[in-house]
């Protein structure tokens, strides 16, 4: 196939984009490619849930010999995936986003007549580096067509090949424009806003792009052959109007489908032409010859579009220089060596600097090396002691950290700068620092195209990478309890261990910037050194060791209000506190509060939907449950309840105009010192530019190990019957209208559910007290072993055994699972086939029964909970403070993650 070698497609990592179209054309690998089979077959478009539910589905193995699929078909790496589904035709092709996967685009086989449904589906070939599928399709007629689908991790493409009876591939991707490039020098622009007929028909070479999604996203079509004819299908009102589909050849050499993934992939401008006529030009991202290509076409054109030259943007100087928006790395030399870090006015100069041209390794630098793209940049100074970081917006520069090799002898200055490599998508730099002891030590640098980290790798004499960021507090996230603050203020010591949790968090620059500090080793040690007194006090730097294979990744999230802080006194309690801030951009926004006793107390904040209302995001998932408009509460649709906290004002929000609000408890919690709020995960709203932390730790650690460590099966929660206040509003409305023989059947389930609904309670709680007597024998052998801790292990102990006293204080009301079937039974005997106008008080004497249960249990296995998260973050507190309590430590927040995974629906993991 003589495919795009011309004119290469851009690929940004899909964390960074968060938009995706087709399969892409990776410059490394897309991931390992999977094939399924969803075993029955849907007669719509697979949702979002079912997407990222793999495991349900049948995984396809082809060793033995082709595959018919029983369902649909998925083909699937970690980015992408394209759904072959028996009720429909051809190939819908999805993207995994920050919240799930999205549906873009769809390619429908057509010969005389366009194929309708699937008749036969077989998978000839599923490795994982690639899946080979075929397919004969149905049509309005009596001839069936077929074709055959190829995807390989190396391209990520998807490549449609004809068999039979197929000539042509209709391409459905709503787009604003098609442009039709051309290697000879001209260009065709389709703008159906001039397009009057259903569809027109425009000559092209052997690509076609629909540009959509508002300017970020570009669908690429390439097929081999010459110059043919493409057709394009207009639709949509006459003020706008939309390319629908277009329908292009099929050869026999085939056609790849990939995509440009980019904010701002393309945009349109109006200019004025020839003899003033007003042009509308099309400008998209394009590597060479330059970042930029435009095709332009007059507004009064009468036919499709007219023909123009390929031509450079006007900003291309900036683009080559790595200016605007470009996100290329592009490596720099400053010319002159700085015996300072370079000031953000330096850093604006750098037109003046002199460009690395691309692939080129050899270069001595006269002066400083830098690396930037349209987000970051890297300054690795000749007299500095490390990789210098700023955040970047345009061409304003501010730093945000210094990232430097950590050895026994301290670092005095570079020794040695190698460029490893030098390319629009990374550039690599060796640096090697000499040290006091009269040894070196190497770290390597890497700057990847759009992203907001760098990633550093250790090399010869270097244990550890140390982050200098200078900050009051740093956040330790936790997923499945409370964040932990270290508020340097509070530590006594000058250096202090953490838990090692995979990323830190220095809150810096005023609210203005947070430097996240990434692992890819829980084993890794990580400790915080802290200088100053009194209100100077702060948390320097942070060290992290690397691990035998292991990467430290330094990320800005930049932006003003990035992060905000608020000191809450007692006397402010049930107050509503409006914040000095508003939300820079929609996020799921986590507060973490500083309680009374020092220990945090993290919430996401709600987001006001309209007047009174509010939603509830969940970390994961778009909602929390299933009352998130809690219009239906009343009292400014924030009261909330939870077990083991009962009614109570939600204490924290967004208003309809981005105001953020705190309003700390009234009661059952008190809320006292600091309150930090961050983003900790996007929203589909979330701009494609924007970055959260979760966005942090998938394009750092990748999606399977992001996957794997925030534990998303974990975070899932359990669900089993009816709860049982349900169970009695269903049941005693049934008896009090005297419609029991009418309703048998319903009566009958609602029993079922009662009593799989308290069990699945009562299994938590076993659960619960079975972890607090291991956990209890644990710290008491470790009391009488380690005298020197014993006043750690007896704090922890004191802290658990309150599972226990919950437990024995309850005991009588959460009865047990035989109490709760024996009432089941005793209503069937009872109280099933009374129809008589007695029956409803035995109904009710029965649920009021299940519900006293049911309120019990509900309020244990919440407190069992709390005692848990109290567990796990003061053993992490008290790391900070004796970093010889590691290993206790790392054992007690591995034990206490495990108990928290998989809550039951009233446990209340999130408030």
């Amino acid at each position: 196939m003589r495919f795009f070698r011309s004119l290469p497609v851009v690929l940004l990592p899909l964390v960074t984009t968060m938009l995706a179209v087709f399969p892409v054309r990776a410059q490394g690998t897309a991931g390992e490619v999977r094939v399924y089979d969803t075993v029955t077959g849907s007669f719509a478009p697979l949702t979002a849930v079912a997407m990222s539910s793999p495991s349900r589905w049948k995984a396809v193995d082809t060793a033995a010999g082709p595959h018919a699929f029983a369902g649909d078909a998925v083909i699937m790496t970690d980015k992408i995936a394209t759904v072959f589904r028996k009720n429909s035709a051809g190939a819908e092709a999805y993207a995994r986003t920050a919240t799930g996967w999205v549906r873009y685009a769809s390619l429908i086989p057509k010969g005389e007549q366009i194929a309708k449904s699937v008749d036969t589906l077989t998978a000839l070939k599923s490795g994982k580096d690639e899946a080979v599928l075929e397919a004969v399709y149905k049509t309005g007629g009596t001839e069936a067509l077929s074709v055959r689908f190829q995807m390989r991790s190396a391209s990520g493409s998807l490549e449609v090949l004809p068999l039979k009876n197929a000539s042509h591939l209709l391409l459905e991707a709503s787009a604003r424009y098609a442009v039709l490039p051309s290697t000879t020098g001209a260009g065709l622009l389709v703008d159906p806003m001039s397009i009057k007929t259903p569809e027109t028909r425009v000559s092209g070479e052997r690509w076609i792009l629909h540009m959509i999604e508002q300017g970020d996203a570009i669908v690429l079509c390439e097929w081999g052959g010459e110059e043919t004819g493409v057709t394009a299908k207009v639709g949509g009102p006459e003020d706008a109007r939309v390319i629908l589909s277009s329908e292009i050849p099929l050869p026999k050499e085939g056609v790849r489908a990939s995509g440009l993934l980019l904010k701002g992939a393309w945009r349109e401008k109006q200019v004025a032409g020839a003899a003033g006529v007003q042009q509308t030009h099309v400008l998209w991202r394009w590597p060479e010859p330059a970042p930029w290509a435009e095709a332009s076409a007059d507004a009064q054109a009468p036919g499709a579009a007219a023909r123009t030259k390929l031509a450079e943007f006007e900003a291309q100087a900036d683009a080559v220089a790595g200016g605007g928006t470009v996100p290329f790395a592009v490596l720099l030399d400053s010319g002159a060596v700085s015996d300072a870090p370079l000031s953000s006015e330096a850093m604006a100069g750098f037109r003046k600097w002199t460009k690395v041209e691309a692939d080129d390794t050899a270069h001595t630098f006269a002066g400083d090396a830098v690396v930037m793209n349209d987000k970051i940049a890297v300054a690795v100074r000749k007299n500095g002691t490390g990789a210098e970081l700023y955040s970047r917006e345009g061409n304003t520069f501010r730093p945000q950290a210094t990232v430097s090799p950590s050895t026994n002898g301290a670092v005095q200055k570079l020794a040695s700068l190698k460029i490893e490599s030098n390319a629009d998508d990374a550039v690599i730099l060796n640096a090697a620092y000499a040290t006091a002891d009269g040894g070196t030590a190497g770290i390597r640098y890497e700057v990847n195209m759009g992203q907001v980290f760098l990633k550093t790798q250790p090399m010869d004499g270097t244990a550890k990478a140390v982050v200098k960021a200078p900050s009051r507090y740093a956040v330790l996230p936790d997923f499945f309890a409370d964040d932990i603050i270290i508020d340097a203020r509070g530590l006594p010591s000058d250096h202090a261990e953490l838990p090692s949790e995979n990323f830190l968090l220095h809150m810096t620059d005023g609210g203005n910037a947070i430097v996240i500090t990434v692992w890819d080793n829980r084993e890794q040690e990580v400790g915080v050194a802290v200088s100053g007194t009194g209100n100077q006090r702060q948390i320097a730097a942070t060290e992290v060791a690397y691990g035998e294979k292991g990467a430290v990744w330094v990320a800005i999230l930049a932006g003003q209000g990035v992060w905000h802080e608020r000191e809450i006194g007692l006397d402010e309690k049930d107050r509503i506190l409006p914040l000095n801030w508003r939300t820079p951009y929609p996020a799921i926004w986590r507060v973490d509060f500083t309680r009374s006793d020092r220990l945090t107390d993290s919430w996401e904040m709600l987001s006001e939907t309209g007047p009174g209302k509010f939603k509830k995001h969940g970390l994961f998932t778009e909602s929390e449950d299933s009352w998130t408009i809690q219009d239906w509460w009343g009292s400014g649709a924030r009261t909330r309840i939870a077990s083991g906290l009962g009614r109570f004002q939600y204490p924290c929000w967004v208003d309809l105009n981005g105001q953020g609000f705190l309003q700390p408890l009234k009661e059952g919690i008190e809320f006292k010192g600091p309150a930090v709020l961050y983003p900790i995960n996007r929203l589909a709203a979330t701009p494609l530019e924007k970055h959260t932390l979760v966005d942090v730790v998938r394009a750092t650690l990748g999606v399977g190990p992001c996957q794997y460590i925030l534990d998303l099966e974990g975070q899932q929660e359990q669900a089993a019957g009816w709860p049982t206040c349900t169970v009695q509003d269903v049941l005693d409305e049934i008896y009090e209208k005297n419609q029991q023989a009418a309703q048998r059947e319903e009566v009958k389930q609602a029993l079922k559910n009662v009593v799989d609904f308290i069990t699945m309670i009562r299994h938590r709680i076993d659960a619960y007290e079975k972890f607090g007597k291991d956990m209890q024998a644990y710290l008491s052998d470790a009391q009488t072993k380690d005298a020197a801790h014993a006043a750690f292990f007896g704090e922890m102990l004191e802290i658990v055994k309150e599972i226990d006293a919950h437990i024995a204080a309850s005991k009588d009301k959460i009865k047990s699972i035989e109490v709760a079937q024996k009432l089941a039974d005793d209503f069937r005997a009872q109280v099933l086939n009374d129809d008589s106008s007695g029956a409803v008080e035995k109904c009710k004497s029965f649920t009021s029964q299940w519900v006293e249960i049911g309120g019990a249990q509900d309020e244990l296995v919440a407190e069992c909970r709390k005692v848990v998260k109290v567990l796990r973050q003061r053993a992490g507190m008290a790391l900070a403070q004796d970093e010889s309590l590691g290993t206790a430590v790392g054992h007690i927040r591995e034990q206490t993650q495990n108990m928290l995974r998989a809550p039951v629906n009233y446990e209340a993991a999130r408030h």
